[in-house]
């Protein structure tokens, strides 16, 4: 996750009026057991998505723990 790179590529790809749908790991994942991913530098904080994507209009933001799927 390059905080820095990641929102502004994002934002020139979108075309005016388009839609980002996201779904990534959260630090709250980390607590899983099992979880290949364990780096917390990979993992976004509570809230820290919109703040990323600020100069985008965010329509509809949530985060949710889903069930494991393995």
């Amino acid at each position: 996750l390059d905080r820095e790179v990641l929102p502004r590529q994002i934002g020139r790809c979108l075309k005016q009026g388009g839609i980002l749908v996201y779904e990534t790991f959260s630090q709250q994942h980390l607590e899983r057991p099992g979880l290949h991913m364990q780096n917390p530098r990979f993992a976004l904080t509570p809230g820290e998505l919109p703040r990323l994507f600020s100069d985008l209009v965010v329509v509809s933001a949530m985060e949710v723990e889903l069930a494991d799927r393995s």
